[in-house]
């Protein structure tokens, strides 16, 4: 499968959380940090889904998400601007999201689809 060097990372998360090969995956960055900790509550406590993950673009949504628990991965991007993405505006963010969705699918080859 190939869960070495930079996606060792994401394979122990998706290991951990996934049940019956199935994993809920989201994208987020620290821009909408009061809407992540809405739907990680609703996804958790009123939907009861443990099998998800939150692929963070930037440390500061890492730093949200790791006191609560949630499980994450961390994958800092840059635009074709040089932009980072945790400054990005929500048009940039949704490329970030595709990007790393579709990295996700073909370069890991989990199983799981965007």
């Amino acid at each position: 499968m190939g869960c070495t060097g930079e996606k060792a990372a994401l394979c122990d998360v998706v290991r951990r959380v996934a049940k019956r090969r199935q994993v809920l995956v989201t994208v987020s960055n620290s821009r909408i940090l009061p809407m992540l900790g809405q739907f990680v509550d609703i996804v958790t406590k009123r939907a009861n889904c443990t099998n998800f993950l939150v692929v963070a673009l930037d440390h500061a949504t890492s730093a949200f998400l790791a006191p609560r628990g949630v499980p994450h991965y961390v994958k800092q991007l840059t635009s074709k601007d040089g932009q980072d993405s945790s400054k990005t505006d929500n048009h940039k963010s949704s490329a970030f999201k595709v990007r790393v969705r579709l990295g996700v699918r073909a370069r890991v080859g989990l199983g799981f689809y965007p």
